[in-house]
């Protein structure tokens, strides 16, 4: 015995919602800071943060829309490194 199930044209499948898995993430972020102290209630703190420190690869997900020329290809990345510097005034 054989069943075969069909859905009507133009309409969506039994899949549930968010079946399918895009291509995984990795990132590290790290922040070194040095505190300088000026006086004895006053300090200046100096930070350096780097987000995505060795600048990998992390892809969005793939295009979804089935009437998408692009259908199921990945056009698009995160964010790539970003460095940032800080100073701060303690009191």
């Amino acid at each position: 015995m054989e069943i075969r199930l069909r859905s009507a044209s133009s309409t969506f499948g039994n899949a549930g919602r968010n079946v399918l898995d895009g291509p995984g993430m990795q990132t590290v972020n790290a922040s070194v800071l040095k505190n300088f102290t000026i006086t004895e209630t006053t300090a200046v703190q100096f930070r350096v943060e780097a987000f995505n420190l060795f600048n990998r690869v992390n892809l969005d997900l793939p295009d979804n829309f089935l009437g998408s020329p692009t259908f199921g290809r990945i056009s698009s990345a995160q964010a790539p490194r970003h460095v940032q510097l800080g100073l701060k005034f303690l009191f």
